[in-house]
């Protein structure tokens, strides 16, 4: 008898061009630990859906700003549209991954606490530090 296995969601916040290999590499590595691979990313990371039939890409676009003001507004922005996309898939993933400044995301986090998800992995954050 062989166990399910999970449906993994993993979040990063809208990626640059330098940023899809790695990000390609991570994905490839749970497509053989899942059933399923829910990914919430944007900008650069959508080139990620070619040829990967199990792939289940959510795109969060996310614009910088020309000023402080604009750059905190598009930021909270940003945040609210990850917690929202957060929320729609939630039933369908087992197991949410936060590979790289998964810690900074504070309406991922909230909503992790507000639906009582118990599983959830953070791996490195942009400091260096192993969370």
């Amino acid at each position: 008898m062989s166990k399910k296995k999970p449906n993994i969601g993993i979040v990063t916040f809208p990626i640059h061009e330098a940023h899809v290999t790695p990000l390609s590499n991570f994905v490839d590595i749970f497509f053989s630990l899942s059933n399923e691979v829910y990914l919430i990313t944007g900008n650069a990371g959508m080139v990620l859906s070619r040829g990967r039939n199990k792939l289940h890409i959510y795109s969060i676009t996310h614009k910088t700003g020309g000023n402080v003001v604009t750059r905190i507004a598009n930021y909270i922005y940003t945040e609210l549209r990850i917690c929202y996309r957060l929320a729609k898939i939630a039933r369908n993933v087992d197991l949410w991954i936060f590979p790289i400044g998964g810690r900074r995301f504070a309406a991922a986090n909230a909503h992790g606490k507000i639906v009582g998800e118990k599983d959830g992995v953070s791996f490195i954050n942009l400091s260096g530090k192993v969370t």
